[in-house]
This record gives C-alpha cells, structure tokens and sequence, in this order.
C-alpha cells in the first residue's frame, strides 16, 4: 500500500507540473478618472469604417469617460463635420498585443434601432495582406433592436469580395443590455471558443472545411476594440424609436495566457553598439524569471525580474527568458538583429508585417505576396493596379514609425520591377500625425529587378511615414529587400570611405575598416543622379580590420556619385555613406544637346572625342589636332537616339550623353 501511495503522489505531482494556468497578463479595471492611453489609444473620423456607418468617432470625454470604475463609450445624436452621430472607437494596439490566449470583458450593452456595440479583435499586422486576409476575431457584437442575442464571428479569406466567416449566436434569455454579462473567447492554435457568463456557445476549428481553401490567419498578434457604431450595413439606420445618448458600459477587460503562450516584446532591430533597450514579459504574481542574452550583449538591470536593459553590441541573437508560473516552466526566445537596416521585414518574408497597404478613392489594387520570381529569398510584395484612384497616394504601400533625427543623413534603398519598362512610382516621406509633406523623389522603374536609391538630410527631428505612392498608373509593381539606414554607419566599423579623380582621369575608391563579421565582399557602386546605382567591381571581404582599395577605370562624365555595398556571409546588404565626385575638366563645353547633325566640344588640349551606341559601339572617333580649342564631330549620319560621347582631355577621360533629334 505504500508502494501504491506513493506512485499516486508521483503522478499527481507530474500532473500538477504538467498542467497549464491561465495567467493574468493584461487588464483595464478602468479604476482611474480618464482613459489609460498607456493601454488605449483612439481612432477617430466619420468616413463610414467599411460598413456605411454614420457616426463620427472623436477623442472627446463627451464620447469616452471613466467614471465610477466604468468605462462609457457613448453615442450621441449631433452633427459633426458632416455626419449625424458622434461615438467613440478605442483600441489597445502596441499597447495590448497578444498571439493566443482567453480573452474577457464585462460588458453592459445600449439598447436602440441603429445602435452596434462590439468588443472585437483585428490583427496588429496586416500580416497575410489587407482584411480578411490577416483575420478578424469578434467577441461580441449585439444589435440594438436585438439586444437578447449576441454573436461572435471570426472573418478570413483572401479579398474583401473573396472572404469567408465562422460564427454562432447565443441567446440567454435576459437582455444583454439590463445588465453587465461577461464576453469572452478562449484563442488557441487551432481552435477559438466563444463563451457568454461562462457558457461555450461556438467553437471554431482549423479543421472546418473552408480551411482547405483559406489559409488560417489566427497565429500572430492581435489587439482589442471597444466601439459602439451608429447605423451601418448590418443593424440599420436610427428611426423615432431611437433614443440617444446610447451608452456601452465596460467594468472591466483581463488578459489571459498559458506560459506556453506568453511573449516577450521589446525591440527586435537594433544597431551596432545601441544601449538601454528594454525587453519584457508579462509581470505575473508568483512567477520567477531568467534571462540569457547573446555574447557581445550585456543585461544592464532587471535579471530576475519581468523587464530588463540591455546594452548590445554588433551580434544578433535571441534574448531568452525562463518564467515559471507554479503549474510549469517554459522558454521563451526572442530574436533581436543587430543591423543598420532600421527596417525589419525589410525583404517581406514576414507577408506585410509592419507595413501599410491603402487603396482608397476608387483604387483598384491586390497587394500580393510574389514566390515566384523574388529578388532575393523567396517573397516579394508586388501590388497590382488595375484601376487608378483619385489621387497617387492613394494606392499605397507604406513604412510607419520612422524617427528622424533633424540634419541626420539618411539613405532609402530598394529592389523593385514593374510591369513594363518607364512604370512611376513616387516616395514621400509624410509626418506620422498631420501627414504634412516633407522629402521625396519620384522614381522610373523598369521590368527588371533593379536597385533604387534615395539620400536626404532630415529637416525636423520627428516620425515619419515612408509611402511608396503606386495610384498614378496601371501596372504591376513589386518591391523586395528594402533598406533603411542612417547614411554613416555600416555593420561594420567602417573609417572612412573615399573616392578621388586621379591624374590620368580614373577614380581611385578606398575604405578602411576597424573591424568586420561575417562578411562575403564589398561592392563598389556609382551613380550619375543618386537614385539608379550600378556595380563598379567587387572584392572579398578579409573578416579582419583592413585597407582596401579599387580604381573606376571608366568614371562617369560630369558629376557622379560612389558608395559601398557591404555584403553578409547570408547575402544580407548595407551601405555606406556617399562619396562625390566633382565634375572637372578644363572648361569643356558640349553643345549642342539635344543636336541635329552635328555637336562641338569647346576645350583646350582636347585629344580624341569618341562617340558609342547604346549598345557600347563605337560609330565615329575623331583625332583632334594639336593646340584645338574646339572641336566639331559630324554626326549627320547617325540615327536618332542617345549617344555616349568619350571626351579625352590632357589624358583624362570624360563622358557626356547627347541625344540626336
């Protein structure tokens, strides 16, 4: 019997360990006098929201206030700007972000013809793509004539006209909107369950049927709304019945995860050598914690803790933390890269992870994920416009939450093709808030792969939107391996990098480097406009601080640029700064350009001019006498086109482009 005894006592202790808690990590118990907008944050205008709605939603404690330990959202009949209603619309993303989990509030709702409460759930990051693609979890939505019924609805598919939807309704036999009730879902890996007061009335699996056409889009981050909308497709407009104000009360919302579930958040793209970055997990009553950083890396204060600062240095690696919770112990790893990229999912293998796609106005685009045919990896993004809105900007693809520093350097470099050759695409770079234009270019892309790039001082010191604006013609455009960095550094310590005209009219290119890792080679590129660049030459990296140097034996004419491309042991590119070079040359003039039948060159010790083809043939070369000061080339019998004009000048050599009419 002992023997017996005992084997229960081990077993029941192995279960005990083995089994999961639920963990409070997030809630609002709305305790204080005003929102918390460290865990919410407004969303505010009145265009309709996707649903013909007619309501403003505003920031105003008219239509939001804590009160009582409440949270009212409430939806009042007045004119604002243009629409009839005003109510309020909160989320809690970048603030409460979460991948699995049991998910609550208690809620009371309004009653009235017209009125839409909902407590619901959308993706942090577009990360399939634009709704449904990425999924939409609804916990609760009642309509106001029917405030017996709730239902709760997950949304998918892979367009707004191609989309699908699981769902039940419940009703209890009491009004939703005579007393607070508790809404909830419990959001697992392959299965969500919605619950009312406890009860289970639906269930979702990723076994369901329409999942072998859809992908299931329920395994990364999503954040919570509390909205009450007035009118729309679905509950109807207001009619006399109607009474206003219509208030949503909310006592509470709570958080719940297993330890298998929990994540940690922080900043997983930092540069070389960036200090105090913050790394956390849910602070849990009776949970320990241990944390592990990469060599190179140094955890400043929190060891044992549920947030810690870290001090990093040039190597990537994952930051891990060990939390038991008294039911188990589990890992958890998160992946920080050090680069000088600024961008993260810079090369779209993360689907549309921290970008943005607008398509508004009477645009017609996909934003499509592209396997076949990527620059780099295996995933491009391609946007394929099919009908022009109103204005460029808005068919867009773009890049939130860049900070400038004023005066700062920076250089946007990117791989992109087009449906066809001459396709434009313009960049601006907008403030985050008042979307006031700052910097841009407007770029001519081919339709095949190629680098583009764009360098500028920052004005003002504050955060950006980068828009890639495609609305301006139709066509398919794709983009890949996008770079972001402060214009000075490298993955490396880079000394200097310079590029100097020598004497015979070459470019002689050197760099040094204080330390290098994990490097292939180093590219040397050129440019005439700071935006196409192409390869001058290559050389293999030495993996030690070294001096290395190249020479351009056939420069460009005029005024050009050089940078260096650094190249990763994973093919991984950075940039350096930009070295100029001055136009020079003892005052040589080509003119006309365009021409008719012939052009000159005015310019002492002038001693061969040579005209080249598009494609590199050489179509006249003149021998110019001794003491010239100009020279005259025939060209009556070329046909229209662009020319390349090889200028030889006291043993410099120069190019112009001249175009024949």
């Amino acid at each position: 019997m002992k023997i017996f005894s005992l084997s229960i006592t081990f077993l029941l202790l192995s279960l005990t360990l083995s089994a999961q808690c639920w963990n409070l990590v997030w809630e609002d118990n709305f305790s204080g006098s005003s929102l918390d907008e460290t865990k919410w944050s407004y969303q505010t205008g009145g265009s309709g929201w996707g649903n013909n709605e007619l309501q403003n939603y505003t920031d105003r404690t008219d239509n939001a206030t804590v009160t009582g330990g409440v949270l009212q959202i409430i939806a009042k009949e007045e004119l604002l700007d243009g629409n009839d209603y005003t109510s309020a619309r909160i989320r809690s993303i970048n603030k409460g972000d979460f991948t699995y989990g049991k998910i609550e509030a208690s809620i009371k709702v309004p009653s009235g013809q017209g009125i839409w409460p909902a407590f619901w759930m959308m993706p942090t990051n577009n990360t399939y793509g634009i709704w449904p693609s990425s999924g939409e979890i609804d916990i609760m939505e009642v309509l106001g004539h029917q405030t017996g019924t709730s239902y709760g609805t997950a949304h998918f598919g892979n367009s707004f006209s191609d989309k699908s939807s699981y769902g039940g309704s419940h009703i209890p036999g009491t009004l939703f909107s005579d007393a607070f009730h508790t809404f909830s879902v419990e959001w697992e890996p392959t299965q969500i369950k919605w619950f009312i007061d406890g009860t289970n009335f639906y269930t979702m699996n990723d076994t369901n049927p329409d999942f072998n056409t859809y992908s299931w889009p329920f395994n990364h981050d999503f954040h919570c709304i509390l909205n009450v909308a007035v009118g729309g497709n679905w509950p109807g407009s207001p009619d006399a019945t109607t009474v206003f104000p219509a208030t949503m009360e909310v006592d509470w919302v709570r958080v719940y995860q297993k330890s298998e579930d929990i994540q940690a958040s922080g900043n997983d793209l930092v540069e070389p050598s960036t200090t105090g970055s913050v790394y956390k997990v849910p602070t849990v009553s009776g949970m320990t914690y241990s944390w592990s950083v990469p060599n190179g890396a140094t955890i400043v204060s929190g060891q044992g803790t549920s947030e810690i600062i870290v001090d990093w240095g040039t190597t990537s690696g994952d930051i891990s933390v060990d939390i038991t919770d008294g039911c188990s112990t589990e890992n958890i790893v998160f992946p920080v890269t050090v680069s000088a990229n600024l961008w993260d999912n810079y090369n779209f293998e993360s689907g549309y992870a921290n970008w943005r796609t607008i398509n508004n106005n009477g645009a017609d685009a996909a934003f499509n994920l592209e396997t076949a045919s990527p620059y780099e990896a295996t995933t491009s993004a391609c946007v394929e416009v099919t009908s022009l809105p109103s204005n460029p900007w808005d068919t867009q693809l773009g890049r939130p939450d860049i900070d400038w520093t004023m005066g700062e350097s920076y250089t946007l470099s990117f791989w992109a093709k087009g449906t066809a050759s001459g396709q434009d695409l313009n960049i601006a770079f907008i403030n985050q808030s008042t979307y006031a234009y700052r910097i841009g270019t407007a770029i001519s892309i081919t339709d095949q792969w190629a680098e583009y790039s764009f360098i500028y001082n920052a004005p003002l010191t504050e955060t950006v939107l980068c828009n890639f604006d495609l609305g301006d013609e139709i066509g398919t455009f794709c983009f890949d391996e996008m770079l972001f960095a402060r214009s000075v550094l490298l993955p490396l310590e880079l000394a200097y990098f310079e590029a100097k005209r020598t004497e015979k009219g070459f470019v002689d290119l050197t760099w040094e480097t204080l330390a290098e890792e994990d490097l292939s080679h180093f590219v040397v590129q050129r440019s005439s406009d700071l935006r196409t660049w192409e390869d001058v030459e290559s050389t293999y990296a030495s993996n030690v601080p070294d001096i290395y140097s190249l020479l351009d034996e056939n420069p460009l004419f005029g005024e050009s640029y050089y940078r260096l491309k650094s190249v990763d042991l994973d093919g991984t590119t950075y940039l350096s700064q930009v070295a100029k070079i001055e136009k020079s040359g003892d005052d040589l003039l080509l003119s006309p350009n365009p021409m008719t039948g012939f052009f000159q060159i005015k310019g002492k010790d002038i001693e061969v001019v040579r005209v080249y083809n598009l494609t590199g043939e050489l179509v006249k070369n003149v021998l110019v006498e001794m003491n010239s000061e100009a020279v005259a080339v025939d060209c009556s019998l070329l046909t229209k086109g662009v020319y390349y004009v090889e200028i030889v000048q006291n043993g410099q050599r120069y190019w112009e482009e001249i175009v024949k009419m």
